[in-house]
């Protein structure tokens, strides 16, 4: 089963398939010629189908999409880039880059987690294509997670966030997830849960997390 974060390679350009049957991008269609990696987004699908997402070189080039599981060639999780240090793969010269040198000092801190590494971070590891620069953030996941209190929940995020590079932590519990560093920064507030059915504001994010 894939999930939200999940990097797909797919078999062929024509197994992505725009969201209600739209026009192709020109973006898009040029990102499909040198790289057939998709990204599982959140939602619900059919059988035998995966929503996915296409990414551009740039913020605003996203586009939706679903494809058929016969069609996907393999797969990575966030997780496993972690698990298998991917981004010693990377050549010495874009590990100098900040936000590399940071996530080569997060398994000390993330050992006691399931964690992984998503976002352009780790687009570039699995494709190697260049999507990262020094002022680039990183994107952290931690599933398998039921609880963390408050206290420990901002130690934790301030830690990470410790060496000069911005990085969030995603709290996510299948097709559920919350940012910890909203919980942190608005702790009487209502935080923001993203659900295969549509965003929800609550008080008690742990507890929406684990509704699935």
């Amino acid at each position: 089963m894939y999930q939200p974060h999940d990097l797909l390679f797919l078999k062929n350009k024509k197994a992505f398939q725009t969201t209600n049957h739209k026009t192709m991008p020109k973006w898009a269609d040029k990102v499909l010629d040198n790289s057939l990696a998709v990204v599982v987004r959140r939602g619900h699908s059919k059988t035998e189908e995966v929503l996915v997402g296409l990414r551009g070189t740039k913020k605003n080039e996203r586009l939706a999409g679903v494809v058929a599981t016969q069609n996907i060639s393999k797969s990575f999780s966030p997780e496993i880039i972690a698990t298998q240090k991917l981004w010693e793969n990377l050549s010495l010269e874009r590990l100098a880059l900040k936000p590399f040198q940071t996530i080569m000092k997060l398994p000390f801190i993330m050992n006691e987690y399931q964690w992984g590494i998503g976002g352009s971070c780790g687009f570039e590891i699995i494709t190697g294509i260049q999507t990262v620069t020094d002022l680039s953030d990183v994107d952290l996941i931690i599933r398998g997670l039921k609880y963390l209190s408050y206290k420990k929940s901002c130690a934790l995020l301030e830690l990470v966030n410790s060496f000069g590079v911005h990085i969030d932590i995603q709290i996510i519990n299948g097709l559920n997830s919350f940012s910890l560093e909203e919980l942190c920064f608005n702790p009487k507030r209502s935080i923001l849960v993203k659900t295969g059915d549509g965003p929800i504001l609550t008080k008690t994010p742990w507890k929406t997390l684990m509704e699935v």
